[in-house]
């Protein structure tokens, strides 16, 4: 019932993007979903939500207005961690869109996710240098491919796996990683095959591993050794 003082809601998303590409608004934070089966927009600011039934791997590039225009190529989306505490899945969430993160850390809580192509080929707003990841159990495979925008990536407090293509082609030049360690321990199989250029930016200068799990460590250090020539000049600073 309070969702239905505070939002204005549409039963048609085609509807909802016309809204927003006519809005004076440049920017949408994204609430998350909302309690029933409707796109809203609230009426006293810029805070969309997304409807109760949709599917877990939609995709925000494909909200498009009534020309058939992606809205969030345009508009910048908000994502913050209010939005991560309103979805259960974030696969491809905001490929391709235009997006500002709001919050100094996006944190998973206790999550075990997938952030497969969530920020895939994004465009980041530059009000911050770099977005921090934050908690959770996470598949990030191919999570910053090829985004642009941002100069730092860092992981803290995370179980991670499947690393293939996490932050190549991106704008990265400094990526860190904080207290982190392999979903199981050990990376799997499909970890094990992969070298740095399989997953870390060409443009990388600093990767910072601090407090890590020595397994973790001891395969980042092997990983780029495997491509030594094309990261000759990248500094690994590994501390305690």
């Amino acid at each position: 019932m309070g969702e239905q003082v505070y939002y204005k809601l549409y039963d048609n998303m085609i509807k909802f993007a016309d809204i927003l590409t006519k809005s004076d608004y440049d920017e949408f934070g994204l609430r998350g979903k909302l309690s029933n089966d409707m796109w809203g927009v609230r009426e006293d600011c810029n805070i969309i939500g997304m409807p109760s039934s949709m599917n877990d791997t939609f995709q925000m590039k494909n909200v498009v207005n009534g020309l058939g225009a992606s809205v969030f190529c345009n508009k910048t989306l908000i994502v913050g961690t209010a939005t991560i505490e309103n979805l259960t899945s974030f696969k491809g969430l905001c490929e391709d869109c235009h997006v500002w993160v709001n919050d100094q850390n996006l944190d998973f809580g206790d999550a075990n996710t997938s952030i497969e192509n969530m920020f895939k080929t994004v465009t980041f707003d530059q009000r911050r240098d770099g977005v921090a990841i934050k908690n959770g159990s996470l598949y990030v495979k191919n999570a910053f491919n090829g985004a642009t925008g941002i100069r730092g990536l860092g992981f803290n407090d995370n179980k991670i796996h499947g690393l293939e293509g996490l932050a190549v082609n991106s704008s990265v030049e400094v990526m860190a990683f904080f207290r982190c360690q392999f979903l199981d321990g050990e990376p799997d199989a499909l970890d094990l095959r992969l070298s740095a250029l399989d997953v870390l930016p060409l443009g990388l200068k600093l990767l910072t591993l601090q407090s890590c799990d020595p397994r973790f460590v001891e395969y980042m250090v092997k990983l780029v050794n495997k491509d030594i020539d094309a990261f000759s000049n990248l500094v690994i600073d590994i501390k305690d």
